[in-house]
């Protein structure tokens, strides 16, 4: 359906193209003298036809009609580019196990994959490891959240941190480390 809108308007942009073409010359028009050149308001000398009407093209009100459609255009290639690429990395996953975008920038994907499993661990708290009470595993959880919560909010600029400044930098620090200490014992 989608398609058919955009060949529907690049159809519509044509068509109006060819109603807007030149007349042909008739033989009294080559006896006429070339008109004198043109300055449109705060512009650049305008002294052809082709230039005339390329400035008449994307003036108002008569050219708006173009930029709507090169909008439209541009906005269609994006969404069936990004749909193309949304193939590629489903098909990646399936055979491979993985996409090749996601190992660019390997700890912030991580970082957004990890962070709300382990909210959940935290929230819905089953068992603790060996060794450990169900307290200090709590604040051990709470440092991992914080420290993801920090990643996934430097890189990705939601407005809730933008680098970890000097009173949250130890927290930080130690909720990665703390995540990679605890790895095997996130289990639900």
């Amino acid at each position: 359906m989608f398609l058919w809108i955009v060949v529907g308007l690049i159809a519509l942009a044509l068509l109006v193209k060819y109603l807007r073409r030149p007349k042909p010359p008739t033989p009294d028009d080559f006896d006429k003298p070339p008109p004198p050149p043109v300055w449109p308001e705060g512009g650049r000398p305008v002294t052809t036809k082709a230039d005339v009407e390329f400035e008449e093209l994307f003036a108002e009100p008569e050219g708006w009609w173009w930029r709507h459609i090169e909008q439209y255009f541009w906005r269609a290639w994006h969404c069936l580019r990004r749909a193309k690429d949304a193939v590629t990395e489903w098909w990646q996953r399936r055979t491979i196990g993985f996409a090749y975008v996601e190992a660019w920038n390997l700890p912030d994907y991580l970082a957004r994959y990890a962070l709300p499993r382990v909210r959940h661990l935290r929230d819905y708290n089953t068992g603790y490891p060996c060794g450990l009470n169900e307290q200090h595993w709590q604040a051990i959880l709470n440092d991992i959240v914080y420290a993801l919560e920090r990643k996934v909010a430097w890189d990705f600029g939601d407005g809730s941190g933008d680098i970890p400044d000097a009173e949250g930098e130890p927290r930080y620090e130690r909720g990665l480390k703390l995540f990679g200490d605890y790895w095997q014992q996130l289990w639900d």
